[in-house]
């Protein structure tokens, strides 16, 4: 049976991406983008908060041209984590774990409009 894990995503981040290396020296960001869901209740939003990494050049490409606020598409792949805290309990994430990321419109016409 052939197996599948693809993510295209667009949302806005909720910060502005922070450049970090690993020990090893190599490049890491990680970020949370706000997704609207497009079914809600009415007078509400329903907003979806989704972690995503990226590494190597693609962090280094984040973390130079976008900040908080800034539209972004996500290529990426579902990944699941599970550790243990120091206080014995057991923690589980789900991430994005991003080949891909891009603009949602160009630079010039975000500077142009004032947005963010």
């Amino acid at each position: 049976m052939a197996n599948l894990n693809k993510v295209l995503l667009i949302g806005n981040l909720t910060q502005d991406p922070e450049l970090k290396n690993t020990t090893s020296g190599k490049p890491v960001c990680n970020f949370n983008i706000a997704i609207n869901r497009p079914f809600a209740k009415e007078g509400q939003q329903n907003v979806d908060f989704i972690t995503v990494n990226v590494w190597s050049k693609t962090a280094e490409f984040v973390a130079s041209y976008f900040q908080k606020g800034d539209p972004i598409f996500v290529l990426g792949q579902i990944q699941t984590r599970t550790w243990t805290g120091d206080d014995g309990v057991k923690h589980y994430a789900t991430e994005i774990l991003a080949d891909e990321v891009q603009f949602v419109k160009s630079k010039e016409s975000s500077e142009g409009s004032g947005a963010n």
